[in-house]
């Protein structure tokens, strides 16, 4: 029977004092409901848009997903994506968006046996950052970012409208193969690169580490000779860049790295099968 019922009666056969307790039983009932449905939603609000300081709390069990902080032409990845607590970071898509060249993000990279995939050095406005990706259902995953200003961003766009780098395919360049072009970024995959780290053909404890020390080696002379790369269309000695220090930056605990949040979790489900 509904309360729109009762209540009717009560008011009808109750003293006064009866009807203000069973009054105020409802109304504790009502708003100890709305405090804990409001619990229940900020409990399943797993994608946080968050500041470069913020504290991310996590749940036990719980797949804490940040998302990028969206700039219109680009995204921007706030430091705290790289908390402990964090687990992935969920990217804006901007391959649809025609931006304008003097603020096209600008990319580079190489295919690696050391994730069969490739590794990814990415140039916004405001960041560089590493990252790795694959044509196949691997998990893809954001290392490091570096914080960069407008002067040095300017001079490497420039640099590389005006030339670009030797070696390298431009993947992005205009095509007259009626297939879509993209005008997002500039994205640069190198062409003469040769992977050292062969894949081991019997995995043991040995090989392993031996190959793990390879990669870790290559990845970071790859990243040296990017920024090298980058630094000669920099001519303000002052603004030149500087490699991030390696405990600082591959130090950090990778994260899921995608724009498709399902991608993520099944990701998160992969891992936890292992």
């Amino acid at each position: 029977m509904s309360a729109n019922i009762v209540l009717p009666a009560i008011i009808m056969n109750l003293h006064l004092p009866l009807l203000f307790f069973c009054l105020s039983i409802l109304t504790s009932c009502s708003f100890s409901q709305k405090q804990q449905e409001e619990q229940v939603n900020a409990a399943a609000k797993t994608n946080q848009t968050i500041s470069d300081t913020q504290l991310i709390a996590k749940k036990t069990g719980e797949f804490v997903v940040v998302k990028s902080i969206d700039r219109g032409d680009y995204f921007y990845i706030p430091n705290s994506a790289f908390a402990d607590s964090v687990d992935a970071v969920l990217f804006q898509d901007k391959t649809l968006l025609k931006v304008s060249p003097e603020n096209r993000p600008v990319k580079f990279s190489w295919t690696s046996n050391c994730n069969d995939g490739h590794y990814v050095l990415t140039v916004t406005p405001e960041q560089i950052f590493l990252s790795s990706g694959h044509d196949n259902p691997n998990p893809n995953y954001l290392f490091w970012t570096i914080s960069i200003n407008r002067e040095q961003f300017q001079a490497i766009n420039n640099g590389i409208r005006k030339k670009a780098p030797r070696n390298f395919y431009d993947v992005t360049a205009p095509r007259n193969d009626g297939l879509f072009q993209d005008e997002s970024e500039y994205y640069f995959h190198q062409t003469n690169f040769r992977d050292p780290c062969a894949i081991p053909k019997n995995w043991n404890k040995t090989t392993e580490r031996k190959f793990s020390l390879c990669c870790d080696t290559t990845i970071s002379k790859q990243t040296k000779y990017y920024f090298q790369m980058l630094n000669s269309y920099i001519t303000t000695e002052t603004e030149k860049l500087k490699f991030p220090d390696v405990k600082d930056s591959f130090g950090r605990h990778s994260k899921y790295f995608s724009y498709n949040e399902e991608e993520l979790h099944e990701w998160a489900g992969m891992r936890r099968k292992k």
